[in-house]
């Protein structure tokens, strides 16, 4: 698979933006695919054509990063660990947005409001899948869409089952701007926010992200007990009312375990 995407894109016209480099990077790791008992580094500089001093930093970045490993009784490498979740990441992101669709669908058909399948990614809440609403005013981010974790019920629903460390790096990654007078701007606020989704069972943005606009969101477990993706219920402040949302939040909580369930999880 990485080896026939390399092809691919070795066909493609050489963008300016690319960091060289990166590019051999990805060759030497393409190289060792299906190696299981790895190169030694001889044999790797003369497979990528490089200098064998130039081959050896790059091995040695890459091992500090567990992206390759040295077997210390052949001195050869290979592929590291680091793929291995990378990759297990990217197989859950995809088995959680197909695991998701009915619970979504049923959402949609019963409360006609948007609703959002988002992960957390690089610290920030990424949009994986999106059920739009079909009334004329509706609440609706694009797919790819980037959001903070502190203001959007799909941030709140994850965070409230992390660690504190987890959170702590998160929040001095990327902050806690200010979007509307009603943002938590503060890690006090936050903890004592994401103590009440824990009790509520399921988080609210009141307005938190953006004006006139109200979400209620709910966590997904993966089948090791993980936090790995939310599912929210976005509409106009006027339409989400206090007993919308509480209707709503109980059955994203009801939709979400079944998801977990159907991924493996049990408890």
């Amino acid at each position: 698979m990485v080896a026939g995407l390399r092809a691919q894109a070795a066909q493609k016209p050489t963008s300016r933006y690319s960091i060289q480099v990166l590019a051999k990077a990805m060759d030497l790791l393409t190289a060792l695919e299906n190696e299981h008992d790895g190169l030694e580094l001889a044999e790797l500089a003369r497979r990528l054509k490089l200098p064998k001093s130039s081959v050896f930093r790059m091995l040695v970045t890459l091992e500090e990063g567990d992206f390759v490993e040295r077997r210390l009784d052949t001195e050869r490498y290979r592929l590291g660990v680091k793929l291995f979740q990378l990759g297990s990441a990217v197989a859950n992101n995809f088995d959680v947005r197909e695991t998701a669709k009915p619970t979504m669908r049923h959402l949609l058909e019963t409360f006609h409001e948007t609703v959002n399948l988002g992960v957390l990614n690089g610290g920030e809440v990424i949009y994986l899948d999106i059920y739009e609403s079909t009334r004329s005013i509706r609440m609706a981010a694009h797919l790819g869409q980037r959001d903070k974790v502190h203001s959007t019920s799909l941030g709140k629903a994850m965070l409230a089952h992390l660690s504190v460390a987890e959170v702590e790096v998160m929040i001095a990654q990327h902050g806690m701007p200010k979007f509307t007078a009603r943002t938590i701007t503060s890690l006090k606020g936050l903890w004592a926010e994401l103590e009440r989704v824990r009790a509520r069972g399921y988080s609210i943005d009141n307005m938190e992200n953006k004006l006139g606009v109200r979400c209620v969101g709910a966590h997904i477990w993966d089948h090791q007990g993980r936090v790995v993706a939310a599912i929210s219920v976005s509409g106009p402040a006027d339409r989400m009312t206090d007993a919308q949302l509480a209707a709503i939040g109980q059955s994203l909580v009801d939709g979400t375990r079944q998801i977990a369930q159907r991924l493996g999880f049990r408890k």
